[in-house]
C-alpha cells in the first residue's frame, strides 16, 4: 500500500500546478509576461521564504482530519525579460 504522505504530496503539487496554471493564465491574458517554478511540496519543522524587497508572501493554513497543512506561495518580481 502507497505511503498517505507520499499521496497527499502528489495531490498537493497536482493541485498546485493547477491553481497555478490558471493563475499564470489570468496574469499572462491581463498583458503581464511571467514564469511559473515547479511547485515544492515538503514536510518542514520551520519555513524560511526568503523573500526581499520585490517578493510578496502569504502563507494559508487549514487542517485535513486534524492535520495541520500550510500553503506558502511566494511571489517575485521578474527584471530581466524572458
Amino acid at each position: 500500500m502507497p505511503d498517505p504522505v507520499e499521496i497527499f504530496g502528489d495531490v498537493v503539487g497536482e493541485l498546485l500546478n493547477m491553481v497555478g496554471g490558471n493563475f499564470k493564465s489570468n496574469l499572462v491574458d491581463a498583458g503581464l509576461s511571467c514564469t511559473l517554478s515547479v511547485p515544492a511540496v515538503g514536510k518542514e519543522g520551520k519555513f524560511d521564504p526568503h523573500t526581499d524587497d520585490d517578493s510578496q508572501y502569504t502563507s494559508m493554513g487549514f487542517s485535513v482530519d486534524g492535520m495541520p497543512v500550510f500553503v506558502d506561495l511566494l511571489m517575485k518580481r521578474i527584471t530581466e525579460t524572458i
